[in-house]
């Protein structure tokens, strides 16, 4: 299970609520209006099902949050509710094979930078 945070103008706020409504992986959806300072706006947050985190965060970035806003998502390691298991069951696919897509990108660019910078920071001492 992924804890999903969003953050988005107002104006995003119920097209938001429709994705995350519409997917059966999602529950625990929590609104929080005008909570967010910079950028300004509300604060979404749902618990999904490692099956359906492609799709939504999909959709989502079809919507501008990405631009707008921001997407955010953790592992959970432990969930005590039978709504969340019910989501890992109506999603469709198996969490065991379960890859979102966008965090491997986000560590593979992540790594790079790294090795990037450990690289300059070699040269720069032999300089």
């Amino acid at each position: 299970m992924l804890h999903l945070r969003v953050i988005v103008p107002n104006d995003l706020r119920e097209p938001v609520i429709d994705v995350l409504r519409d997917n059966p992986g999602v529950t625990h959806l929590v609104v929080h209006r005008d909570a967010a300072q910079i950028p300004a706006g509300d604060e979404i947050t749902a618990d999904i099902a490692r099956e359906s985190a492609n799709d939504v965060v999909g959709d989502l970035k079809a919507l501008g949050v990405k631009q707008r806003g921001a997407i955010t998502l953790d592992f959970v390691d432990t969930v005590l509710s039978t709504r969340a298991y019910r989501a890992e069951d109506d999603a469709e696919g198996d969490p065991a094979d379960a890859v979102v897509w966008d965090e491997l990108a986000i560590r593979r660019t992540s790594a790079n930078a790294s090795n990037a910078g450990s690289r300059s920071r070699r040269c720069s001492r032999r300089l």
